[in-house]
């Protein structure tokens, strides 16, 4: 992976390469309003696994069940699909997202958008009304506090950070969480969005230190850090976990203080 150039350089250094800006639930795809160029060829992405009855397909070859299906009292566990934000800026916040992650509108109308960045017929969508308003007290209201999205590598993570920095897009929040590095933005309507890469890079093992961490136990917010010293020390070929280890440590410590946005501003 491509590291070169100094992160305070005002050079342009674009990553716009699938294999820069993988999710962790997809490919970075593009789409057009009304159909899908994603290559989705009517099979969805199975995530679930399927109780025990007989099954039969259709075109395309994918499963169905052919029976009906009996009474229990199990949970059944789906996937977290998408997410929907009511907006009065409907364009601006598809661009936003567009520039952020990928995500383009396999169908847009005056009323709203569906958007992807993988296989899935759409993973944010946007409710669209001319009235609606911001909320001022936003911070202190009950709701949704971030959505989030994974990367594969920290380098990913971090090519992005630098991406955005030279657009003048900032991070209210950059921390190692122990179990993640994760970078916030807000976008255009205050809401915070999180940027993450596993540290362990298996869920896994990230879940376990979660639950048997004492570091995490006692400071399960993490450790505020500098996504450009980060980067720095990745070009002068520090190892992605050495980088990952030291940032947990406190050793790329930001240069002023972040806003969390949770709660009253300071």
């Amino acid at each position: 992976m491509k590291l070169a150039s100094s992160c305070r350089s005002a050079a342009h250094f674009m990553v716009d390469r699938p294999e820069a800006s993988r999710l962790r639930f997809g490919l970075l795809c593009g789409g057009r309003r009304g159909r899908d160029s994603c290559g989705f060829s009517g099979r969805p992405h199975r995530h679930y696994a399927k109780a025990n009855i007989a099954v039969t397909t259709f075109e395309g070859g994918e499963e169905m069940s052919s029976s009906t299906p009996e009474a229990s009292d199990e949970v059944r566990r789906p996937v977290l699909h998408h997410v929907t934000f009511r907006t009065g800026r409907l364009q601006e916040m598809i661009d936003w997202y567009g520039n952020l992650v990928g995500v383009r509108p396999l169908f847009q109308f005056e009323g709203g958008a569906w958007l992807t960045n993988d296989a899935a017929n759409h993973r944010i969508a946007f409710l669209f009304a001319p009235e609606i308003a911001d909320d001022p007290d936003l911070r202190i209201h009950s709701g949704m506090h971030h959505s989030a999205f994974e990367y594969v590598h920290l380098d990913d993570l971090l090519l992005t950070w630098e991406r955005l920095d030279k657009q003048g897009i900032k991070p209210h929040f950059a921390v190692d969480h122990g179990l993640t590095t994760s970078i916030y933005y807000v976008d255009p309507d205050g809401n915070s969005v999180e940027l993450q890469a596993d540290n362990f890079g298996d869920w896994a093992a990230s879940s376990e230190f979660m639950r048997s961490s004492p570091y995490f136990a006692k400071n399960p917010i993490g450790q505020p850090v500098d996504p450009c010293k980060m980067l720095e020390a990745r070009r002068a070929g520090m190892d992605a976990k050495e980088v990952q280890r030291r940032a947990y440590a406190g050793e790329f410590p930001p240069e002023e203080e972040y806003d969390v946005r949770f709660g009253k501003a300071a």
